[in-house]
């Protein structure tokens, strides 16, 4: 037997030399926003989703955060009386997003070769656990090759997101999501124009989680306090 295939083997024995496949740690879905008011914090429960797409304004920041449930299937060795207890513990380091060609959709899908990398939430995952990360899918420089790409234009446009987390174990073996799409709808000024409010009410930025141009109007038509 030569020495190299000796290693692949011994490496496979090893649980892949300290690279897991992805399938004991998953991305579940996107959470459900809860409902915000002024002056309060966004917080985001496990187990409710959203269902269909997002809504990006190629008028606004061009980013597009998601908070997404994330559960940790894996056992810790420390519960069985060996290993270290957390070394199961998992933690995202980066996101990575691509576009993903696919046919069907109407309208057509924008076409985005690349992909990016971003920041990740790096909250931990504990084992037999689960943990909303809020995740940037869409950074500035992807947002902006989206927005060149549709270029100009009425109504809705439709493009696939491919998310990825990439992350480690506690006891540092690389550990990474598989793939999760979310599909993405863009418009051209749909959330970011200012309302014309009526008499009685005044224009006011709206409060959100998220940056301007994502899932909802940006201003908001407020009723006038009354002065004394």
């Amino acid at each position: 037997m030569s020495s190299k295939r000796l290693l692949v083997l011994l490496c496979l024995a090893a649980a892949g030399c300290g690279v897991d496949n992805g399938s004991s740690i998953a991305v579940i879905g996107r959470v459900i926003t809860p409902t915000i008011t002024a002056g309060s914090a966004c917080t985001f429960a496990t187990g409710t989703f959203q269902i269909g797409p997002g809504l990006l304004d190629v008028q606004g920041a061009l980013t597009y955060a998601l908070p997404l449930e994330v559960d940790n299937n894996m056992l810790d060795p420390g519960t069985s009386g060996s290993g270290v207890t957390g070394a199961k513990t998992w933690s995202a380091q980066r996101v990575r997003t691509r576009v993903v060609g696919s046919s069907g959709f109407n309208p057509a899908l924008v076409t985005v070769t690349s992909e990016s990398t971003t920041p990740a939430d790096s909250t931990s995952v504990l084992t037999g656990g689960k943990q909303v990360l809020y995740i940037t899918a869409v950074g500035q420089e992807l947002g902006t090759q989206i927005k060149a790409a549709a270029g100009s234009f009425a109504g809705r446009k439709s493009l696939q997101l491919g998310v990825t987390l990439l992350g480690k174990t506690g006891d540092g073996a690389e550990l990474d999501t598989g793939e999760k799409t979310y599909p993405l709808e863009l418009c051209d000024g749909c959330l970011v124009a200012q309302p014309i409010c009526a008499t009685g009410t005044t224009l006011a930025v709206a409060p959100s989680c998220f940056d301007a141009g994502q899932d909802q109007s940006y201003y908001a038509c407020q009723t006038v306090a009354a002065t004394k």
